[in-house]
């Protein structure tokens, strides 16, 4: 099953063993002369050594290049890293990178692979829910620079985007929920039918063809809006919702206190009060979209620290602000999200403070 950006190379594509995968890699329409495998080191001590086994009954050369698991990784630096081992293994645009991991993986691949000689293609096999339903979907790439989450990258689409559930059997509990955050989000912004299938009782572990459904439904909502709207010159910003709240805490607890879901799905509480502190929603909303990611197993409560002011100018420095003015993705009902380009402060600061009042009470 495969569904594809439209006039795009994007294409997800589902596979059960690299004995399935590898054929797929090699029956690309443009034809590689080498293959190196780019993942960080724990992936790699999972997956990597076996990827790279069946690789080689290809024919081809195959090298890979490793990179220190976590957040922190998304850095200039060790981007430099990467691309200084591009060179020693004399890769060039007859090499194909196979990016193999998480979120960070295909947000440190898409950019390394688009700047070496102006661009290489590559490939993402996504090993997390979060990276399946999102990360790995729609070209975007990335790395931290100046406290800033993603301020520097590009979007450039990968050839193809493999996907293969048995992954998720090796991944942590917390990483799976994790995971679940960006399908609420892509329920929240569009499909009523998602937000009730993700509210089954037990959906983590229940059927695996419900697990199925959240990733394609996710992979479908967001595939078309990228399809749309490539660039983010409109619909696409509405992919953002939750995000400046959730970048903003990730940066202030230096990557270390949230994982990336965690952190967004405390953002889509704090957009809901936004949402009520502007007319645009009731209390019932935020109560179900706020109950919905506690059944899950996500956090929605605010930490002491950072504190609201500090929140506010952290998400002032957002790549997706304009001249220091906050652009927020608001919610209007479940199904349905609008950007607002100018949020006053005043509106954002007595949201976080309604919602701190309604946290301490619960």
């Amino acid at each position: 099953m495969s569904f594809s950006l439209q006039k795009k190379s994007d294409t997800l594509c589902f596979f059960s063993s690299f004995e399935e995968l590898i054929p797929q890699i090699a029956g690309l329409k443009k034809k590689y002369e080498s293959y190196l495998i780019f993942s960080d080191d724990f992936v790699f001590n999972l997956y990597g050594e076996d990827l790279a086994d069946h690789l080689q009954t290809v024919g081809k050369p195959v090298s890979h290049i490793l990179y220190p698991q976590g957040e922190m990784s998304k850095t200039w630096e060790c981007a430099t890293a990467c691309w200084n081992q591009l060179i020693q293994s004399g890769a060039d645009r007859s090499t194909l990178l196979i990016a193999i991991g998480g979120g960070v993986t295909s947000d440190l691949a898409g950019f390394i692979a688009g700047i070496y000689m102006r661009g290489i293609d590559f490939v993402v096999i996504p090993t997390t829910l979060l990276s399946m339903t999102d990360a790995a979907i729609g070209g975007k790439s990335g790395i931290n620079f100046g406290g800033v989450k993603n301020l520097l990258g590009i979007i450039r689409q990968p050839r193809r985007i493999y996907l293969c559930e048995k992954f998720l059997e090796t991944l942590p509990e917390r990483e799976l929920i994790s995971g679940m955050a960006e399908s609420v989000k892509h329920a929240v912004i569009g499909s009523e039918e998602l937000f009730a299938l993700l509210s089954k009782k037990g959906i983590l572990s229940g059927e695996k063809s419900d697990l199925r459904e959240i990733i394609i439904k996710s992979a479908e909502i967001k595939i078309g809006i990228v399809s749309r709207d490539e660039q983010e010159e409109g619909e696409r910003a509405l992919l953002n919702y939750g995000h400046t709240f959730g970048h903003a805490l990730e940066s202030a607890t230096d990557y270390t206190k949230y994982l990336h879901g965690e952190a967004v799905s405390i953002g889509m509480s704090c957009a809901g009060y936004v949402g009520k502190k502007l007319g645009m929603v009731e209390e019932q909303f935020i109560e179900k979209q706020d109950s919905l990611c506690l059944s899950l197993g996500l956090p929605i409560k605010l930490p002491s620290f950072p504190d609201d002011e500090t929140l506010l100018r952290l998400m002032k420095k957002d790549k997706k602000s304009i001249s220091g003015k906050i652009r927020l993705i608001v919610p209007e009902k479940i199904g349905k999200v609008i950007s607002i380009p100018d949020v006053p402060d005043i509106i954002i600061l007595e949201a976080l403070k309604e919602k701190r009042l309604k946290d301490e009470r619960e």
